[in-house]
């Protein structure tokens, strides 16, 4: 793993998706989407919420918007807005809204010419305990373990918005990082970190700002508004086979802070959740979870070979990774060169074996080859490159 970062590039170039054929039946799915009404602005938080559902429509079965979408009173015009997919053309149609408080429901119908969607890959994200950068901060409202309960809730967004990835929760876990580790975007993913997950990617959070801000008062002092609570957080998303960083993004919000200065605040607490503070930071993570899935859509999901014996090989994705029995992986094999400077270089090789698998656990596959001659080749640590995602 040393060194395996150096071939990543080249694997990229090796990575082909598995086909699936479809009958060409139409059919109808429907996708929900949601926003929040700004201004009383009903119009534009529809046409928000019709793209969030077009959104989810791309992340859960592939297709893209191929065309420019316009409506008529918050209505998609049906000849005009199409989606395109690797089998057939799609028409979208808005179905039904609803509004309740401030936010906006919307269903949309997809009509498709293929019997079902389909099914992508789905890959692990090792979720450890988000960093504190600044623990002074949460001394207004003595937010104990805040930074624990923001990994617990942005687990729960990636749980219920997230298509292509689910989270490995670890909110246990604090990682003991430098702040170097963060400033410097050429860093990978620590050795120590990877070995101790089989997920595919791994994901810190560092929580940069949490102040509160008093406001400023009022004429002749009179009166006095609700203070703010900033939020600030740097994501980065790293592979876990190559350990390179392939992701990274700060976000702030900056929202309303409804309680008295001397309010302790059990950092779990639904007062703090339901608050407005506590639902902006929801909001956030759920976009945030929406996001990723965007950004992994064309990445392969790969594994490695963690158990060999005999004629047997398991590979660290499962039934929660959408493997099925019957799928067929693609084997990429590590080679290590050994260079004048009494160094190691791990490249990597593609090859032609084929590993079927046999038998399915959450986290593991058993798999069977095409060629039983070439076992001897196929270590632990190789690589299997399954549907993509």
């Amino acid at each position: 793993m040393v060194m395996l970062h150096r071939a990543f590039v080249l694997l990229a170039l090796l990575l082909l998706a598995l086909g699936f054929s479809r009958s060409s039946t139409a059919e109808d799915f429907y996708f929900q989407g949601q926003a929040p009404i700004i201004n009383g602005n009903i119009k534009q938080a529809r046409q928000q919420a019709i793209e969030s559902a077009i959104q989810q429509a791309k992340l859960e079965s592939g297709v893209r918007v191929n065309s420019t979408r316009s409506t008529l009173s918050g209505q998609l015009i049906q000849g005009s807005t199409e989606l395109a997919s690797v089998y057939n053309s799609e028409q979208i149609e808005l179905v039904s809204e609803r509004t309740k408080g401030d936010v906006i429901y919307v269903n949309v119908r997809i009509t498709s010419h293929q019997n079902e969607f389909p099914l992508s890959g789905k890959a692990s994200i090792y979720l450890p305990r988000f960093v504190l950068s600044n623990p002074a901060h949460l001394r207004y409202g003595q937010l104990n373990d805040f930074s624990k309960m923001l990994t617990e809730k942005f687990s729960d967004s990636l749980s219920q918005k997230a298509k292509l990835s689910f989270p490995e929760l670890r909110a246990e876990q604090s990682l003991n990082l430098t702040q170097h580790f963060f400033e410097d975007n050429s860093q990978k993913l620590p050795y120590w970190i990877g070995d101790m997950t089989n997920s595919q990617y791994v994901l810190i959070g560092n929580i940069l700002n949490a102040e509160v801000i008093s406001s400023p008062e009022s004429f002749l002092g009179l009166f006095e508004d609700w203070p703010t609570r900033q939020f600030r957080i740097n994501l980065s998303l790293f592979h876990n086979i190559s350990g390179e960083k392939i992701w990274q993004k700060t976000y702030f919000i900056n929202e309303v802070w409804e309680f008295e200065s001397n309010k302790i605040l059990s950092a779990s607490s639904t007062e703090l959740w339901h608050s407005k503070y506590g639902q902006a930071i929801k909001r956030l993570f759920n976009s945030i979870a929406v996001e990723l899935d965007n950004h992994l859509r064309d990445r392969p999901l790969m594994g490695t070979v963690i158990a060999k014996k005999s004629k047997l090989l398991i590979v660290n994705l499962g039934r929660r990774n959408n493997i099925q029995v019957g799928d067929t992986l693609k084997l990429v094999l590590r080679k290590d060169l050994h260079t004048r400077f009494q160094s190691i270089k791990t490249i990597a090789q593609s090859s032609p074996i084929k590993l079927k698998v046999t038998q399915i656990t959450e986290q593991t596959a058993v798999v069977e080859w095409n060629k039983a001659n070439k076992i001897e080749n196929i270590q632990v640590g190789d690589i299997v490159i399954a549907k993509s995602i």
